[in-house]
């Protein structure tokens, strides 16, 4: 057996232990990993073991790295705050880790095995200045450490109690480490860390991989941007040689400012020969092409800066959106209740853009206010934007948020452009919406006879509903379950089915009963979650469009029927429901001359739930009743002047045939953009 000595280091006991203060155990934990990995070890096993009571007993951290240059001990163990591993970046560069153990364990003994040689290495808390070396026989190195051909194990024993209490459950250790090693697993997919034989993973993050070129040098660049903040360090930027061996760390700029977590780690042949300007020890002859003050690194360092910009501008924005979305829920827009349906949904888009754009531009611009304060503030951006005092906006603006002078050019553009952009889309949807009721016109007069309910009316009306009124515009898509229902409950009714009895009296001038028959009605039947922008909660608009068939004239027989259908929705479980509001739109070619009832009930509710209200204005299901002629005319008569005003040019209809309109019309109006 090979003589045991024992070496001192240069401090004293008290001296080290003071330099730790309060260490948290996955902290201990990780100085003895990143050992591992600094010593080129791909596997690292930690093993936790727990007594009886459920109590830490002993800790175990088991390498395959390179083990310990024992023959060198003056350079490694014997100095304090020092070590042989000296690089810039290297985690265990102090020499500090090795006595992290004292806080929780009595003893720490290495088992090491370097070049074919073993040894073994052990310190004691009660003394810990002084260890203990020897030399090993294979004999009495640990199996596992032959079996790799070389590594290091680490025993942590003695542990209290006491101290075993500050130990926290595995489970938060392996979070703790999982966040401290995140990124040595991103960027080194072929190190395996495990606590309890539970592999480690990085947290949440974006990975943005890149090849850098810089005066015919290549740099390979992984910018990671985490969904939390990282342990430990600022927000660096880490250059490795191709050795894997880290050569020199700068500052990305964005250090966590904002939430934005960013880390950016890069590798390059380039840095095989880094020398950092504190290293170069006044040696004017050495090559000063690869230093931290070289050309090659500074525009490095200045396209990192620029991709890592336009990572956190594209955070920036998408974190505006979620707080939009949130204001929104949360009833903070203003609900423009003196606007038109279709020209409030235009506004509260227009407005939402312009809280994006301050959000981007300052995301701080909305914390620490109340309700109340942030309600104001987008009320006054709003009547500042769409009026005359476009530019005193931007003026209080510049004079508020904290923006250098490119962001604030680009802020200003936005601004300028918002007023302009409101009244563009605003033309714009109005024309796309006049060109559908003109070409439908001229459907119904010139190929009305051409016209199929089933498929080309139906492909029409579903993919304009806002036809019947601009709350339709979007009804969500269908449901077969809701659909299936809804119509099931309406065939099965007996006196709903009496009202689709055909009588002469029922018909339009020139229809036969005959030919009516032939004809079929139109059901659609939709439901989606929506808000209530006078109380601000959520509730499920369920809306069913009932086309009659063309040569059907609208009469009081047709209203009991719909009046009775929302008497059997009403009573039936799955729709009884307090949150669920229906709109049942009865819709026909025209209004019966002789019936006096349903123009009666029109004017009876004029203004009070939207046109062509005839029942329930004051329920969770309200009937309406709408003729063809009356639909094109609403839009026109609302809309008159400024129609007239923008001059629309209406396309030439006259040449199309009916098969080009009817696939023109059935085409959504978002995706005619």
């Amino acid at each position: 057996m090979a003589i045991l000595q024992e070496r001192t280091t240069g401090i004293t006991d008290g001296s080290i232990k003071k330099r730790f203060g309060s260490i948290p155990a996955w902290k201990m934990l990780s100085e003895y990993i990143w050992n591992g990995l600094d010593a080129g070890a791909s596997n690292v096993n930690v093993t936790i073991n727990i007594n009886e009571l459920g109590g830490v007993e002993s800790i175990e951290i088991h390498d395959n790295g390179e083990g310990i240059d024992f023959h060198n001990l003056d350079k490694n163990f014997d100095n304090w705050d020092d070590s042989s591993k000296k690089q810039v970046t290297l985690k265990g560069s102090q020499g500090r880790g090795r006595y992290s153990f004292h806080k929780y364990a009595a003893t720490a003994t290495w088992y090491t095995r370097r070049n074919n040689e073993n040894a073994r290495i052990v310190i004691d808390s009660s003394c810990i200045k002084t260890y203990k070396f020897q030399p090993l026989d294979e004999i009495e190195q640990i199996k596992d450490i032959l079996n790799n051909g070389s590594g290091t194990s680490v025993f942590l024993s003695g542990i209290t109690s006491e101290k075993s209490q500050k130990i926290p459950p595995i489970e938060s250790i392996i979070d703790s480490l999982s966040n401290e090693f995140g990124w040595k697993l991103i960027v080194c997919s072929e190190i395996n860390i495990s606590v309890n034989g539970t592999l480690l993973t990085p947290p949440q993050h974006k990975l943005f991989q890149d090849t850098i070129e810089i005066d015919e040098n290549q740099f390979s660049s992984n910018i990671i941007q985490w969904l939390n903040k990282p342990s430990g360090e600022k927000s660096y930027n880490y250059f490795r040689d191709l050795k894997d061996e880290l050569q020199h760390r700068t500052l990305t700029g964005f250090n966590y400012k904002n939430d934005f977590f960013i880390s950016g780690y890069i590798q390059s042949e380039w840095f095989n020969d880094f020398q950092a300007t504190s290293s170069l020890n006044n040696d004017f002859f050495v090559d000063n092409e690869k230093t931290d003050g070289s050309k090659v690194l500074d525009k490095l360092l200045k396209e990192l800066r620029k991709k890592t910009d336009e990572i956190y501008q594209k955070f920036l924005r998408e974190r505006a959106a979620q707080l939009v979305d949130e204001f929104e829920s949360k009833g903070y827009f203003p609900v423009y209740k003196w606007e038109q349906d279709a020209d409030r949904l235009v506004r509260i888009e227009h407005t939402k853009k312009l809280v994006t754009s301050i959000c981007v531009a300052d995301p701080s611009a909305f914390n620490g206010l109340k309700a109340k304060q942030t309600k104001i503030i987008i009320a006054l951006l709003d009547r500042l934007s769409t009026s005359s005092e476009n530019d005193s906006l931007l003026e209080i603006l510049e004079n508020i948020l904290d923006l250098d002078k490119e962001h604030l050019d680009e802020f200003a553009s936005q601004i300028s452009r918002s007023k302009l952009d409101h009244i563009i889309s605003t033309i714009g949807h109005l024309q796309k919406c006049d060109l559908v009721i003109q070409k439908m016109k001229y459907l119904f007069k010139e190929h009305a006879k051409d016209v199929l309910e089933t498929p080309d009316l139906q492909g029409i009306i579903e993919a304009n509903t806002w036809l019947f009124g601009s709350q339709y515009t979007t009804i969500g898509a269908e449901e077969d379950d809701f659909s299936k229902t809804a119509k099931k409950l309406r065939d099965s009714d007996l006196e709903i089915l009496d009202g689709d009895k055909i009588s002469s009296s029922d018909l339009i001038e020139g229809a036969t009963i005959e030919g009516a028959k032939g004809q079929v009605d139109l059901f659609l039947a939709r439901k989606m979650i929506t808000v209530d922008h006078s109380t601000h909660d959520e509730f499920i608009k369920c809306t069913i469009i009932e086309i009659k068939r063309p040569s059907v004239a609208l009469n009081k027989k047709h209203l009991a029927q719909a009046e009775r259908y929302a008497e059997v929705l009403d009573k039936h479980p799955a729709f009884n429901d307090e949150r669920m509001r229906f709109d049942i739109v009865l819709v026909g070619t025209k209004i019966s001359q002789n019936d006096t009832q349903i123009n009666r009930r029109l004017k009876d509710l004029a203004g009070k739930g939207g046109a062509g209200l005839v029942s329930g204005a004051d329920s969770r299901i309200r009937v309406y009743v709408k003729s063809w002629s009356t639909i094109f005319n609403d839009f026109e008569v609302t809309h008159r002047s400024l129609l007239q005003k923008l001059k629309i040019q209406r396309d030439e209809l006259e040449y199309k045939s009916k098969t080009t309109l009817v696939d023109e019309l059935q085409v959504p109006l978002t995706e005619e953009l």
